[in-house]
């Protein structure tokens, strides 16, 4: 194999990887597959139209009607099944429940992390910060800014919240585990001002128009206030 066809493996290998371990799946026939509200569309195909560049094949669209707590319909898309498919099916799925391996969240760059964010990240937002004047505490009202960035990942053990933050780390962001009181859920947060610029601006060149809403704030009021 060429070193132009293994970069170009390895780079559907990541892509494959960080739609799994975002909103995607991978069937016991050996399908990739992801849903997305209709609302996210334009996302969801251009994430089919990244894989069909290299070479991945799909099947028809589909469309369900909403299910549990859903107000929109959603579309489902689902690959072709092979046998590269099945092995990932194996990889992912070892005992029928999802797990993410360790190499997988090591060999993640920025664009995987810009699709785990996309898919599973929010952008905790703050509008206003507090004085001091006259002895009295007044609110002031200031151009939304990060207060940090979010990624739910109820599912994931100790161990794969170790590893993603480890993975975060290699690009130079920390992060670190935080709690979701109102739901009960396990986050991974990123807070300090530093890493918040450097997250942004590596997840910048990947994100799709439709969740760009997601870093449009700057990373820090001290950043507005400059």
């Amino acid at each position: 194999m060429s070193l132009i066809a293994i970069g170009k493996f390895a780079e559907i290998e990541n892509l494959v990887y960080s739609i799994v371990i975002g909103d995607g799946y991978v069937t016991k026939c050996g399908s990739i597959c992801f849903n997305h509200s209709v609302i996210q569309e334009e996302y969801a195909q251009w994430k089919k139209r990244r894989l069909m560049e290299m070479g991945m094949k799909f099947r028809k669209d589909a469309y369900c009607e909403p299910r549990g707590f859903g107000k929109n319909r959603t579309i489902r898309i689902t690959s072709s099944s092979n046998a590269r498919g099945r092995e990932l099916r194996k990889m992912f799925y070892p005992e029928g429940k999802k797990i993410i391996p360790s190499e997988v969240f090591a060999s993640l760059g920025w664009e995987g992390w810009a699709i785990v964010f996309q898919d599973d990240g929010r952008c905790n937002r703050i509008s206003h910060y507090n004085q001091t004047k006259n002895g009295k505490r007044i609110r002031v009202e200031c151009e939304p800014a990060v207060n940090r960035y979010e990624f739910c990942f109820p599912e994931f053990n100790d161990r794969e919240m170790g590893d993603s933050i480890a993975s975060l780390a290699k690009l130079g962001v920390r992060a670190r585990i935080g709690f979701h009181h109102r739901l009960g859920q396990r986050l991974l947060w990123i807070a300090d001002v530093r890493s918040k610029t450097v997250f942004r601006s590596g997840v910048m060149p990947f994100m799709n128009p439709c969740l760009m809403y997601k870093v449009l704030p700057l990373p820090s009021l001290r950043a507005i206030a400059a």
